[in-house]
């Protein structure tokens, strides 16, 4: 059986893929929990990491917007990461291979 038996990246990879489902004023409760609370270890931000969420979540169209030949992120990124008193990961170079699930299974 080439595939292995634990398949339980299937369920975070479903939980990641509706980020980009949801609406931008239900992702806060999406990340972190309905409490609301960043520090609880609850929704993405507990199950996947503060990190990867951001980055997975910054994949969306919606994330930015071209104005002038110069990206900029929408106000809706800039109202969440505000609440959530975060820096926006994406601002700096991205090392992809950091989320690949082998890595990810490594941590945990």
């Amino acid at each position: 059986m080439l595939a292995g038996n634990d398949h339980s990246h299937w369920d975070t990879l479903r939980e990641l893929l509706t980020l980009y489902m949801t609406p931008p004023d239900s992702l806060k409760a999406m990340l972190v929990g309905a409490e609301g609370d960043i520090n609880s270890g609850k929704g993405l931000f507990g199950r996947i990491g503060k990190d990867q969420s951001i980055v997975f979540m910054s994949r969306r169209n919606d994330y930015r917007y071209k104005t002038n030949q110069v990206m900029k992120r929408s106000a809706w990124v800039i109202e969440l990461l505000q609440d959530l008193n975060m820096n926006d990961q994406v601002d700096t170079r991205i090392n992809i291979s950091l989320y690949c699930a082998e890595h990810i299974s490594e941590k945990s």
